[in-house]
């Protein structure tokens, strides 16, 4: 017997949609083939397409038998699993994955959708997030899909939960309408999604064998225009109240992430980090202005003194204009710095936070003289906050000055060495390069105790913020 023969012809059968013929010339092939294994991966497909969950379970524990490694097995399965109502037991397979710690996107989805069925919300939501992130074409099914929709019905009645909330706030989230893109007219749903249709809606999808997922065929379209338009409204209708759940979640998850900036601040401060302090209370502050009395007043805060008193001088000269200095004190792409220091009245040039953004806008158009001038004044002034010392150390090293340089980052706050920006400081002098090393990516702050990135993972520091404000959630919030 050609096995060889029997597979490629069932694969041809597959791309043609004809999935009964495909699965009866892989049933032909022996256990003691050479591509035997190969012929049970691809059963498992087509049982999957026929919406055999039954079979393609049986056939994934045959594969898992051949090939106990196999992430391709575990995940087909796991979908059958989960269609045929075995949530438990996909949660069970999955767990098993051989490195799980490194999956893949589709991986982390079919987690992500497990957890949301089992209600697990914030374990969904923490799979969910790098797969938003890094795949566009998840974001449209994500909206739609009925094994995330417990998720976001979670949001419903209740505001987020902390590590939720900061979830909801990163970048990924901000423009969520933009999710729906191209796919607005052409859902992908899987088996799931389909269970919970009339048979007319049924009859209009196809199999997708390359995808795994149903999508609406132009023929089937064209013969009952009527039940596509009736399919396509009920679509929309979930996608909206996806968008407007996730909307409401985030402006709750704002309030909730707000609402801990000063345990934050009093966390860092406790490690000696002013400068994480100074980011949680500045954020804090853009948000609320009102704040600032409440701060002062907060004795975990008093080491801040200095700053807060100052920020409640600046408030009583211009309040309008200090609140948008403050607003500017952290990086935002979405604010024009250069204009901003124009516009803002002399009276508060001398502010510390109106040098520290004059400092970043000298340095972004390379004059670092006269930012290595701003630098060392913030220095004196903030002598616990590195941003001084290691601004104005890069500043040095373009200038060629690398011993003043290492003397000015010698003397930074103990802190400073749990940045990832210390380290790569460190290596360029070194190498005497100051293009010889670069931090990693960052993302935009909003209030996250790691401050977006510029921490070291792993550090006393980080573990003592997450961990203690876990603790004391629920009395904070």
């Amino acid at each position: 017997m050609n096995t060889e023969s029997l597979l490629e012809t069932a694969n041809g059968l597959t791309k043609l949609g004809m999935f009964r013929e495909a699965e009866a010339e892989l049933l032909r092939i022996p256990s003691d083939a050479d591509n035997y294994t190969s012929a049970l991966h691809e059963l498992q497909r087509v049982q999957i397409a026929l919406e055999d969950y039954q079979k393609a379970i049986e056939t994934g524990m045959k594969l898992l038998t051949h090939d106990s490694e196999s992430r391709r097995a575990v995940f087909k399965t796991s979908v059958a699993l989960i269609i045929a109502g075995r949530c438990q037991d996909a949660h069970c397979l999955l767990k098993q994955l051989p490195g799980v710690g490194e999956i893949d996107a589709h991986e982390a989805y079919q987690m992500a959708c497990l957890e949301s069925r089992l209600g697990d919300f914030e374990a969904a939501l923490h799979c969910l997030d790098p797969v938003l992130l890094r795949v566009e074409s998840y974001r449209a099914k994500a909206l739609i899909d009925s094994d995330l929709q417990p998720l976001w019905h979670s949001f419903e009645n209740r505001q987020p939960r902390l590590a939720q909330a900061h979830i909801l706030l990163r970048p990924v989230f901000d423009d969520i309408r933009e999710w729906i893109g191209t796919r607005k007219d052409d859902p992908e749903l899987d088996g799931n999604d389909l269970k919970q249709f009339p048979e007319a809606w049924r009859r209009l999808f196809r199999f997708n064998s390359s995808s795994g997922t149903h999508s609406i065929h132009h023929l089937t379209a064209a013969r009952d225009p009527e039940a596509r338009d009736a399919c396509l409204e009920w679509c929309h209708s979930r996608i909206e109240n996806s968008l407007h759940r996730i909307e409401r979640a985030r402006a709750s998850a704002t309030n909730v992430v707000l609402q801990a900036q000063p345990a934050y601040a009093a966390l860092h401060l406790t490690a000696g980090n002013y400068l994480g302090a100074r980011y949680h209370l500045l954020w804090a502050l853009g948000k609320d202005p009102a704040a600032l009395d409440d701060f002062r007043a907060n004795r975990k805060l008093w080491p801040m003194t200095y700053f807060l008193d100052e920020l409640a001088v600046m408030q009583d000269a211009d309040c309008e204009s200090s609140r948008l200095l403050i607003e500017a004190s952290l990086p935002n792409p979405r604010i024009n710095v250069a204009d901003l220091l124009n516009d803002l009245p002399a009276k508060l040039h001398d502010s510390s936070l109106y040098l520290l953004r004059a400092g970043m806008a000298l340095q972004n158009v390379n004059d670092y003289a006269a930012a290595l001038a701003i630098w060392l004044k913030l220095c004196a002034r903030w002598p616990h906050d590195p941003v001084g010392f290691g601004n104005g150390a890069t500043c040095l090293m373009h200038l060629g000055l690398w011993d003043r340089a290492s003397t000015l980052l010698s003397h930074a706050p103990e802190a400073y060495r749990h940045f990832h920006l210390h380290e790569v400081q460190c290596r360029q002098l070194e190498a005497q390069d100051v293009e010889g090393a670069s931090a990693p990516r960052t993302q935009p702050f909003r209030g996250q105790p790691d401050l977006g990135g510029l921490l070291r993972s792993g550090i006393p520091m980080l573990e003592s913020c997450t961990s203690t404000l876990g603790e004391q959630q629920q009395s904070l919030l």
